[in-house]
C-alpha cells in the first residue's frame, strides 16, 4: 500500500503540483464535497474514496501520507490532441465536394476550469474554389436599359467569371412588388398591362409580380443570357420595390435553386429604386411576420412567390440568413440612391458590398469581379461558442509585417499560399460532460472542430448495499433522497430538523428565509441567506456573482479571507507577484502594491506611473531596452522570438507614446514613438514616420552656388528695376511732350509780319501791307 502512494506522490510531482503552493490550497481544496469538481478544481486537490474514511475527502498531498487509502482519482495533465488533420486540396471539378483550406479539422482538448490552451489553425485559400453567383435583377420599367445592356454580355461575361473561378455556377431571378394596394393599381386594365400603352410597353410588358426564379444553378452562360433576353417588364405604382421578399427566399430556397454546399455565395441585387421592409406591408393588409423557409411554389418551368399572406422582411433578419448561409448580397444601384445602400450596408457590412452603376451599365461586371475578389482575399474566423463555458481569442501575424497581432481577420491574402493563426481557449466553467467550440471561415463552409474534455471526471466503481434507503454510494460517500440522511442514508429525516432550538425558543422552519428540502433534508437559503437554518446574512459578493470573491469563507456574515487575500469581500490579493517590474524590485522601487496593482508614489517633483511604476517623463525608463527591438520587427529582420512581443501600430502617434527611437532605413531617416505594457506578453503601440534623408553632397553644392551667385543675382535684381524706372519715366516724359500746343516753336518768338484787310473792298481784291 505504500509503494502505491509513492507511486501516486511521484505522479503528483511529475504534474507540477508543487509542495509549498499545494498547502496554500488546503483550505480551498477541503469545501468541495463532490469528487469530480474536486480534482477538477486544482491539480493539488485529490479526493480520497475510501469508504471508511472519516476525515477531510478533498485533500491536498501532503495530507494523505496519513491516511490508510484504498482508492485515487486519477489525475491527467492538460493535453492537445489531433483527431482529423487532412491535408490541404483543391476542389474536384463538377462535384459539390469540400476543398481542404483549414488545418486540421478536428482536436480534442483536456482543460481543468480556469486554464488555457493555444491551438495554432493554418489557412490556405484555394485556386478556383466554386463560386455561385445568384442574379437579381429589378424588373420594373425604369431597368430596360440596364438589361438591354445585360443580354450583349454574353462572351464578356464567361470571360470574366473564368478570371475569377473556373467552377463557377449562374442562377437568375427578377422582382417587382407585391400585387396589392397601394403598391400596384388594381384595376384590370392595368393588371394586365402596367406598362402603358406605346407600342414598346405593350409587346414588352407583363402583369405584376412580387419575385419570379427563372433559372437554377448552372454553368451554362448561353442558357443564362438566353434566360434574360426572354423576360419582359413590369410596373407598379410607388417608387419602392419588394427586392428584400426575392432576397429571402432566394437565400431560404437553398435546396430548391440547387445552391452547392461548398462554394462562395454571392447574390448580386440590381435595382435603381428603394426596398420596403418590414411595417410596410400594413398598407396592404399583410401584416403576418414573414416565417422562415421557402414559400415559393412551381408554375412550370419557374418558381414563383406571391408575397400576398405576409409582411416584408425586417434587415435584422436578412442580416441574420446572411450570416448563417454564408452569403454576400452585393447591391448594385445608380449613383442618385447609392448613399440610400451604403446606409443599409453599414448595418449589416460583415455580409454586404455597395456598387455604383454607370449609365450604361457595362460596369456590372467590373462590379462583380470587384467584390468577388475583396471576398477572397479577406479570411474572417469566428467562434461558436457558449461563452458561460469558454472564452475564444485569435491572433495572427498576417496583418503585421512581424510580430502577432490581436485580429480574426487577415487582409490581402495571397491564393495558395499559408497563413497561421493562434486560437487561445479558456475554460471558465462546466457544463455537460464536456464541451464543444467551432471555429469557422465566416464565408465559406469550412471549419476546426474542437472538443473540450474537462479535466478531472471521477469514474469510480458504485457499490450496492453500502447506502441504505434507496441513497446512492459515489467514490466514497452517499447520496441521500426521499426524507433519508446520515452517512449511510439511515436516519430518517426529522420534521424539526429545519429549526433550531434552545431552552426559550424554537424558530420557524429556516427561519422563513428558504425552503426545507425533505430529500436532502437541509434547508434551502434564500439567495441573502446561509447557515444550517439560514440564520446568517450573506457575506458580499463580487462583481461575478462569488461570495466573499471565492477566496474566503463567510462566517457570521463576515469574510474570512484564505491565506494571501484580504479585503472586505477577500477582493484583494496579499502577493507582490504581480507588483514584481523587470527589473526584479517591487513597483520598481517607486510604489506600494496593493491589491496585486502598484500604486505610484510622488517622490519629490518626479511623478512615476505605469503598470509597475517604471516610467516617468523626466528621468530614463525601459525605452531603450525594448527600442532595438521594435526596430528589428519592423524592419522586418526580427532577431527576437515574435511571441515575445504583441504589436500594434496606429496611424498617428498619441501623448503616451514617450518612447523615440530614430534610424535609417532604405535612405530614409525614421522616427518611431512607441510605448510598451508588460504582461505575460509585452504589449507595445506604435507609429512610424520616415523621411527622405537630404543629400549632403547636394545641399553643399547649392550653398556654394548661392555664396557665388548671390552678389550677381542682386546686381542683375538692381540693374533690372533701374532699366525698368528709366523707362518708365521716358514714357512719361515723351507722353508731356505729345500734349503740348507749340509743335516745337519757341513760345517767346513774335513774327515782324503784319497783314491787313480792307473789309470795303472785294475779298478778292484783298488789299495787304506789309511793314
Amino acid at each position: 500500500m505504500l509503494r502505491s502512494l509513492l507511486v501516486l506522490l511521484a505522479a503528483i510531482v511529475l504534474c507540477g503540483a508543487d509542495e509549498s503552493e499545494c498547502r496554500k490550497k488546503k483550505e480551498f481544496c477541503s469545501k468541495i464535497n463532490e469528487c469530480s469538481t474536486c480534482i477538477a478544481s486544482d491539480s493539488c486537490c485529490i479526493w480520497i474514496y475510501d469508504q471508511e474514511y472519516t476525515g477531510i475527502r478533498c485533500n491536498i498531498s501532503e495530507e494523505v501520507v496519513d491516511t490508510d487509502l484504498k482508492y485515487f482519482a486519477n489525475l491527467k495533465k492538460p493535453e492537445i490532441k489531433i483527431v482529423l488533420d487532412n491535408d490541404f486540396s483543391k476542389p474536384e471539378m463538377g462535384v459539390d465536394t469540400a476543398a481542404v483550406q483549414i488545418r486540421p479539422q478536428k482536436i480534442s482538448v483536456v482543460l481543468r476550469k480556469g486554464q488555457s490552451v493555444n491551438v495554432t489553425l493554418r489557412y490556405k485559400a484555394a485556386k478556383n474554389y466554386p463560386l455561385d453567383l445568384y442574379y437579381l435583377m429589378d424588373l420594373t420599367f425604369s431597368m430596360k436599359d440596364h438589361i438591354i445592356t445585360l443580354q450583349t454580355l454574353g462572351t464578356a461575361l464567361t470571360e470574366k467569371l473564368l478570371q475569377m473561378t473556373e467552377t463557377y455556377h449562374l442562377a437568375l431571378g427578377y422582382f417587382a412588388d407585391k400585387v396589392l394596394m397601394p403598391y400596384m393599381k388594381m384595376t384590370e386594365s392595368f393588371l394586365s398591362n402596367p406598362c402603358g400603352n406605346t407600342p414598346d410597353a405593350i409587346n414588352q410588358c407583363q402583369p405584376g409580380f412580387d419575385f419570379v426564379h427563372t433559372l437554377n444553378f448552372t454553368d451554362d452562360v448561353n442558357e443564362f443570357i438566353n434566360q434574360v433576353k426572354a423576360v419582359k417588364y413590369t410596373a407598379n405604382l410607388d417608387d419602392m420595390e419588394g427586392g428584400m421578399d426575392a432576397v429571402s427566399q432566394v437565400i431560404s430556397c437553398q435546396r430548391e435553386f440547387m445552391w452547392r454546399t461548398h462554394s462562395r455565395k454571392i447574390i448580386v441585387l440590381v435595382t435603381d429604386g428603394y426596398l420596403h421592409f418590414a411595417g410596410d406591408g400594413v398598407l396592404g393588409g399583410t401584416v403576418k411576420a414573414l416565417p422562415s423557409g421557402c414559400l415559393v411554389h412551381r408554375d412550370g418551368n419557374i418558381a414563383i412567390y406571391d408575397g400576398l399572406h405576409y409582411d416584408y422582411p425586417s434587415l435584422s433578419y436578412i442580416h441574420k440568413l446572411l450570416r448563417e448561409n454564408k452569403i454576400t448580397l452585393l447591391m448594385v444601384t445608380e449613383k442618385e440612391i447609392s448613399k440610400y445602400y451604403q446606409m443599409m450596408h453599414s448595418m449589416m457590412d460583415d455580409v454586404t458590398k455597395v456598387g455604383e452603376l454607370e449609365k450604361d451599365s457595362k460596369n456590372v461586371l467590373d462590379l462583380v469581379e470587384e467584390a468577388y475578389t475583396e471576398l477572397i482575399q479577406n479570411v474572417r474566423l469566428g467562434a461558436e461558442v457558449d461563452k458561460d463555458v469558454a472564452s475564444v481569442q485569435f491572433y495572427s501575424t498576417c496583418n503585421k509585417r512581424f510580430g502577432w497581432n490581436r485580429t480574426s481577420t487577415c487582409n490581402n491574402i495571397e491564393i495558395e499560399k499559408e497563413y497561421e493563426f493562434n486560437v487561445e481557449i479558456k475554460l471558465h466553467e462546466y457544463k455537460g460532460d464536456s464541451a464543444k467550440i467551432v471555429i469557422e471561415e465566416m464565408n465559406i463552409e469550412e471549419k476546426l472542430e474542437i472538443e473540450i474534455n474537462y479535466l478531472g471526471n471521477c469514474k469510480c466503481h458504485d457499490r450496492k448495499g453500502v447506502c441504505k434507503n434507496g441513497g446512492i454510494y459515489s467514490c466514497g460517500v452517499c447520496k441521500c433522497g426521499n426524507g433519508w440522511t446520515g452517512k449511510n442514508c439511515e436516519f430518517k429525516c426529522d420534521r424539526n430538523a429545519g429549526r433550531w432550538s434552545n431552552d426559550t425558543y424554537t424558530s420557524t422552519t429556516c427561519n422563513r428565509r428558504g425552503e426545507f428540502d425533505v430529500d436532502t433534508c437541509k434547508c434551502v437559503c434564500d439567495h441573502a441567506y446561509y447557515g444550517e437554518y439560514c440564520e446568517w446574512e450573506q457575506c458580499d459578493r463580487d462583481s461575478r456573482g462569488k461570495v466573499c470573491s471565492d477566496q474566503g469563507k463567510c462566517v457570521e456574515s463576515k469574510c474570512e479571507c484564505d491565506e494571501n487575500f484580504s479585503g472586505n469581500i477577500c477582493d484583494c490579493t496579499t502577493l507582490l507577484d504581480t507588483c514584481i517590474a523587470p527589473s526584479g524590485k517591487v513597483c520598481d522601487g517607486h510604489g506600494d502594491c496593493e491589491c496585486g496593482n502598484c500604486i505610484c508614489r510622488l517622490e519629490g517633483n518626479i511623478t512615476y506611473s505605469g503598470k509597475y511604476c517604471d516610467r516617468c517623463a523626466e528621468c530614463s525608463n525601459k525605452c531603450d531596452v525594448y527600442a532595438d527591438d521594435v526596430v528589428s520587427i519592423i524592419n522586418e529582420h526580427p532577431d527576437v522570438p515574435l511571441t515575445k512581443y504583441l504589436l500594434t501600430e496606429v496611424e498617428n502617434p498619441t501623448e503616451t507614446m514617450y518612447c523615440l527611437k530614430r534610424y535609417i532605413k532604405d535612405n530614409k531617416e525614421c522616427t518611431v514613438k512607441f510605448n510598451y505594457e508588460i504582461s505575460n506578453i509585452t504589449e507595445i503601440e506604435y507609429a512610424v514616420n520616415c523621411l527622405q534623408m537630404a543629400n549632403v553632397t547636394a545641399i553643399a553644392i547649392a550653398v556654394s552656388l548661392c555664396v557665388i551667385m548671390a552678389p550677381l543675382v542682386m546686381v542683375l535684381i538692381w540693374r533690372f528695376t533701374t532699366y525698368v524706372k528709366d523707362k518708365k519715366e521716358w514714357a512719361q516724359h515723351m507722353k508731356q511732350l505729345e500734349r503740348c500746343e507749340y509743335n516745337n516753336m519757341n513760345p517767346l518768338y513774335k513774327s515782324p509780319i503784319t497783314t491787313f484787310k480792307n473789309p470795303m473792298q472785294n475779298t478778292s481784291n484783298t488789299m495787304e501791307t506789309t511793314h
